[in-house]
């Protein structure tokens, strides 16, 4: 498993090639739920509704825009605090 960390962001990349997933952690939490948002795109969420990681499945196959993905669920989790 791969590990990145951004600089500019207190987030987490990992890619599990054995399962060809990719886990985006954006904060610590226990996670409450899931919610698919799109086609193999799962948010998880902690008990107060806030997002505290995004798992891409598929993700060398997936048509996928990371920083689309990340700006719009970092706009939210600004907004939201």
């Amino acid at each position: 498993m791969e590990k990145r960390h951004s600089k500019t962001e207190k987030y987490v990349l990992e890619y599990d090639r054995q399962v060809d997933a990719a886990y985006i952690r954006i904060r610590n939490g226990k996670v409450q739920d899931t919610v698919e948002v799109g086609k193999g795109v799962l948010l998880d969420r902690d008990n107060h509704n806030r997002v505290i990681g995004i798992e891409i499945l598929g993700f060398s196959k997936a048509n996928v825009n990371l920083n689309a993905i990340l700006s719009r669920v970092l706009t939210n989790i600004a907004v939201s605090r």
